[in-house]
């Protein structure tokens, strides 16, 4: 019998799977007009998903917009998951300085898709965006450039794996990273808070959310960190602030109450709940 290399074989699932995540080819999918191994922008950003998360250890993808989806962290592979999970920066002083972090919504998930016909529910793609987003692949390194005339900044993320060739430890390691960058390049001081937001996707009924240092961990039902399911956030910023427990209220209640927030470039510090808690940010201000 013919021996077989597992690993080649594994080499080209992983390089077939980025390709199809990465390069759409048809044209009721992807416009005209962009060119080989440069940029996606426009309409070209609307079905791009690049893979984060360590290899064989649970994954994500960030969108060509930013967004994340294809969360996979419940031991099971979750390709149509899109946690309520987003970045945001609110300029003080400047109208219409708050907006998500991403690229405007794809049509497609506007229209079509279980639950729009009732204004998609449990969704943040009512949130004001930037206008305009150029997306460059290059493994494991994503880049996304944003663009706003509102915005006084130029606004880059960075989402990437640790990933190392030939060290699968290292490389199978359960995180991922996403840098955001703000840069001022006029004469004027900038004073801007960036937040990161999530409800609670790891518990959605009855989970709990605790304290990790500069950022939050949500757990499922169980009451210790040890004893259910849990996903750890956090920041490398030692003046971050930390709002472990949203408005629990109805309907769109916590959400509401969350934008006005990040609107009003206000933060809020909330210590850990007993028993449910919606949802957690982190705050960070900049100057």
């Amino acid at each position: 019998m013919e021996k077989i290399n597992l690993k080649g074989i594994a080499l080209i699932a992983v390089i077939g799977f980025m390709q199809s995540y990465l390069s759409f080819a048809g044209k009721e999918i992807i416009s005209e007009g962009h060119p080989s191994n440069g940029f996606y922008t426009g309409k070209n950003i609307d079905r791009v998903a690049f893979p984060i998360g360590g290899i064989g250890a649970g994954m994500f993808c960030m969108e060509g917009t930013g967004a994340i989806s294809h969360l996979s962290v419940n031991n099971k592979p979750e390709m149509y998951n899109e946690p309520f999970a987003f970045a945001a920066i609110s300029v003080k002083n400047v109208p219409n300085g708050a907006k998500v972090i991403e690229a405007q919504v794809p049509s497609w998930k506007l229209f079509g898709s279980g639950g729009t016909g009732n204004g998609s529910s449990g969704r943040n793609y009512g949130l004001p965006r930037f206008e305009n987003g150029n997306f460059m692949a290059r493994f494991p390194f994503a880049s996304l450039e944003l663009t706003d005339k509102d915005i006084p900044l130029q606004v880059e993320v960075l989402g990437w794996s640790p990933f190392i060739p030939t060290d699968e430890d290292n490389s199978s390691l359960p995180a991922g990273a996403m840098e955001y960058r703000f840069k001022n390049n006029s004469n004027n001081l900038v004073e801007a808070i960036f937040s990161w937001n999530s409800r609670n996707f790891i518990g959605d009924r009855g989970g709990r959310i605790t304290k990790a240092r500069n950022g939050f961990i949500l757990l499922s039902d169980g009451k210790k960190i040890d004893s259910g399911t849990g996903f750890s956030v956090f920041v490398d910023d030692n003046n971050a602030i930390v709002d472990h427990c949203w408005f629990r209220g109805g309907w769109f209640d916590p959400l509401t109450i969350l934008w006005k927030t990040i609107q009003n470039g206000e933060t809020i510090a909330n210590q850990p709940v007993d028993g449910e808690a919606p949802g957690a940010s982190i705050f960070v201000p900049l100057s």
